[in-house]
This record gives structure tokens, sequence and C-alpha cells, in this order.
């Protein structure tokens, strides 16, 4: 049990996903150590972090932008801007991702794409790191 007023708090997960966040933490090890993330504490930490980023990004542009479609050959996904009443193309070009209508890599239609699931998991499976990883809490 943490110390009152340490800035730490306890939480009880079930085993399965304490099975499941162990097994990650394991499995990338080495690349996670890179990071600065030792332990299984501060790889936990580290993903909660990256999921209140995601909620903070979903919440802000969730009202005028939706998931469109997604094409697993391309590795693109679709996002309808229904303030501009248009679809953006969002894919990986040079380990990045590249939104084809402002023809940027930092626009609001890639701050969306962020925060779903999918272009996660794409730059995953192509071994991309995904920027903005909240490493803040290093060495736990």
């Amino acid at each position: 049990m943490p110390k009152k007023g340490s800035g730490y708090a306890s939480l009880t997960v079930s085993q399965a996903v304490y099975e499941h966040f162990k097994e990650s933490f394991q499995q990338n090890r080495r690349m996670l150590e890179r990071e600065g993330i030792s332990s299984l504490t501060g790889y936990v930490t580290s993903r909660l972090e990256e999921l209140m980023l995601k909620d903070r990004v979903f919440a802000r542009y969730a009202p005028f932008m939706e998931e469109f479609g997604y094409d697993e050959d391309s590795n693109t996904i679709y996002i309808k801007d229904n303030r501009t009443k248009r679809i953006a193309g969002i894919t990986i070009v040079n380990n990045k991702l590249h939104c084809d209508v402002d023809e940027k890599e930092d626009c609001a239609h890639i701050g969306f794409a962020y925060s779903l699931p999918k272009v996660y998991e794409a730059m995953i499976r192509l071994g991309i790191p995904a920027p903005g990883r909240i490493t803040a809490n290093k060495g736990r």
C-alpha cells in the first residue's frame, strides 16, 4: 500500500488482465527498456497514460470526426470530417502517419487517427514506434 500523500495509489485488476500485461511486458521488454520503461508497473502506467491521451484527443475531435473505413492492404484508415464534408485517408509513409487531405503529418485528422486502436495495431504490426508515447515515468 502506498503511503498517503506519496502521489501513488493501488489498483486491483483481474488475474487475466494482470497476465495479459505481464506477458506483453515480457515480450517487449528490450524495446520498452530502450524507452526507459524497466518494470511491469512502469509499463502499465505508460499504457494507462497513452489511453488517457487518446481519450483527450478523441473527446476533442469526436464531435466532428469519425472512422469511416479501413483498408488493410494499403494500411489506410479513412476519417470522415463532418466539418469539411471530406474523407481523409491516413496512411503510413516513412514510418509516420500522413494525411492525404492536408498533406501533413500533424493535422487534426492525424490526431484523431491516433485515438483509434486500428492505427496502433497497424503500427505495432509494422514495427513502427508510436509517437506521443508518454514516458515521463521512466525507470518504474
